[in-house]
């Protein structure tokens, strides 16, 4: 129980923050009263990213990364923290068209899980009306991703693709 609320504490800190970042980032004068689109990445658990994160999931027992992490209870827990801060930060601003990008999909089952396990969370959690609904978008970085891309294209509730050429060499 004692492990359960620390986890709790941290992740309070780390999103509180992450939304401060957020806010922050689209209170600048380009952002306000503007109608451009903005993209925002989720985070990518991966050894070489999110160095403090992982030091810190690390002493929780955590070893997953990659979107395996994300299918654990505390990695839902902090993906969805995560959306729900975007989804609250762009609900402040009428105008900006915000785009959401997954990284390391590698295949369908991944996007079904963001769209049945992750994103009706977030939104309960933000707790805010969006002026528009937000597009949803992957990067392709993984060999097994591109092994799957026509299954993955096939979904159509994902409007764009990045492609991570740097992870995939």
């Amino acid at each position: 129980r004692a492990k359960e609320k620390i986890v709790e504490d941290l992740l309070e800190k780390f999103f509180s923050e992450y939304l401060i970042e957020f806010q922050t980032l689209l209170s600048d004068s380009f952002w306000k009263d503007s109608s451009h689109e903005l993209t925002l990445r989720t985070l990518d658990l991966q050894e070489d990213k999110n160095e403090e994160l992982l030091v810190l999931l690390e002493k929780l027992g955590q070893r997953a990364t990659g979107f395996e992490f994300y299918r654990t209870p505390l990695g839902q827990q902090i993906l969805i923290r995560q959306v729900a801060a975007m989804f609250a930060a762009a609900a402040e601003k009428k105008k900006t068209k915000l785009n959401i990008l997954f990284p390391m999909i590698k295949n369908k089952e991944d996007l079904e899980f963001l769209q049945t396990q992750i994103l009706p969370h977030a939104r309960k959690m933000a707790r805010k009306r969006l002026s528009s609904h937000p597009h949803f978008g992957l990067m392709v970085e993984t060999v097994e991703s591109l092994k799957n891309i026509r299954e993955i294209l096939l979904d159509s509730r994902y409007r764009f693709m990045s492609v991570g050429t740097n992870d995939l060499t």
